[in-house]
């Protein structure tokens, strides 16, 4: 079997976002809706479709590896299973291999993540890209992805999100950019354009019209997302003002280390601060990992640093001793061949509705730069992170990224600990 027969208008299959995908014949594609549209099953569809004709290899993206197997690769094989073709391909999914081949023709799906960019420059013949959860990735990702589509004619990369910003990259710079109108197709869905949601599906996604406008213009009208910065944490953060492309370390100048002790994951956020200039150089997380290797990491990357250490107040309890009877800062101490009075570490945490203040002030005084390449977690929670009715942060779901607040944690440390005087300059003028 070398191909599949497809009738379009078989609506018990097909739904009208599969047709407009099959339409699209530019070398961009933003596939965006809301939930439910049926927008990244009709793309899979068209995909394992397309395989079984296919000359070159097509490649699966998502910004991190680890969510791909229960995303892409899962819901290919749902749908080979469905159509009863699963044993026509060679399924391999580890950490060095993950892929679908064709046992016909040899042509493979390919699913790797942005955050192994090793494996992604590598990558040769590839004729389709498809970017699931695109709206995690930054421009300069899919700047790189598009400088390594090379070599083939007919080359497509396609976006799938969620709108969830007005502000995203997507719209402003792809979208909205004349330099891509003519190589651009965009593909609009609701859930309406899907005829096997469920009454009780769409009951639920209705139901946001009255709980939540923003998610309900994102999520039910598959329109952009306004961002509404009353529930924000950073509410004074603006990606325009505070992030910057380049953002390199001076060796001269100390480099102020904030830590945040989860196990997964553990992080440190790098600062220096001189000149009246906060630049946040780079977001160290680490999954599934511990403080010495972390320390590692930031031996291995700032070799000459003179280090000043601050962060999470509860590592220096006895409750937070790990390795060798040690809590956190002894070992950072030790691994970092630290002195006593290079840690600034407070006795106690600051209170959220307090921290939240001043970070805000930091943000809206002082000049702050995060570096776009090197500190994305810490512009996504800036971005996204909310605080609940009480104003304490919401982390009920860990899963979640948006609820992780790790590197913000990090940098609410910092702040505390170096930049407490703004709210009395603030108050005082």
């Amino acid at each position: 079997m070398s191909h599949i027969n497809i009738d379009v208008s078989d609506k018990r299959l097909y739904t009208d976002v599969f047709k407009k995908i099959i339409k699209a014949k530019t070398r961009f594609v933003v596939n965006y809706g809301g939930a439910g549209s049926s927008k990244s099953v009709s793309q899979h569809q068209y995909e394992l479709i397309n395989i079984f004709d296919a000359q070159h290899n097509t490649l699966f993206i998502r910004k991190h590896a680890s969510d791909l197997k229960d995303s892409c690769y899962a819901l290919m094989q749902d749908i080979a299973k469905e159509w009863q073709v699963n044993d026509l391909f060679i399924w391999r999914f580890s950490n060095a291999v993950r892929e679908m081949e064709n046992k016909h023709t040899g042509a493979k799906v390919l699913f790797r993540g942005i955050d192994d960019p090793e494996k992604v420059k590598s990558i040769v013949g590839i004729k389709r890209i498809i970017v699931e959860e695109a709206s995690e990735l930054n421009f300069e990702d899919f700047l790189e992805l598009n400088r390594r589509a090379r070599g083939i004619e007919d080359i497509q990369i396609i976006l799938i999100l969620n709108p969830v910003s007005s502000n995203h990259w997507i719209k402003t710079k792809l979208i909205d950019n004349p330099a891509y109108n003519d190589r651009l197709t965009t593909i609009r869905s609701t859930y309406k354009d899907n005829p096997f949601l469920t009454e009780s599906d769409i009951r639920e996604l209705e139901a946001l019209k009255t709980i939540n406008e923003n998610q309900y213009r994102i999520y039910v009208l598959g329109e952009w997302g306004i961002d509404d910065k009353n529930n924000k944490f950073a509410y004074a953060f603006e990606r325009n003002k505070h992030v910057s492309e380049d953002i390199n370390y001076n060796p001269n100048e100390y480099i102020y280390l904030s830590f945040d002790f989860n196990v997964d994951p553990i992080t440190c956020v790098v600062v220096q601060y001189y000149e009246d200039v906060i630049d946040v150089v780079e977001c160290i997380k680490l999954d599934n990992s511990d403080i010495y290797a972390l320390c590692s990491r930031i031996k291995s990357s700032y070799p000459q640093g003179i280090f000043i250490v601050t962060g999470d107040a509860t590592g220096q309890n006895r409750s937070a001793m790990v390795k060798d009877k040690l809590n956190y800062y002894l070992i950072i101490k030790q691994e970092l061949g630290l002195l006593d009075s290079q840690f600034k570490v407070p006795k106690q945490n600051p209170r959220i509705e307090e921290n939240r203040v001043l970070v805000n002030a930091v943000l809206s005084t002082m000049t702050v730069q995060v570096s776009e390449h090197k500190a994305e977690e810490l512009i996504y929670d800036l971005t996204y992170v909310e605080v609940d009715e009480n104003n304490k942060l919401v982390k009920d779901n860990r899963a979640d990224k948006k609820q992780q607040a790790d590197a913000l944690d990090c940098f609410r440390y910092y702040c505390n600990t170096f930049h407490r005087n703004i709210l009395v300059n603030k108050y005082l003028k």
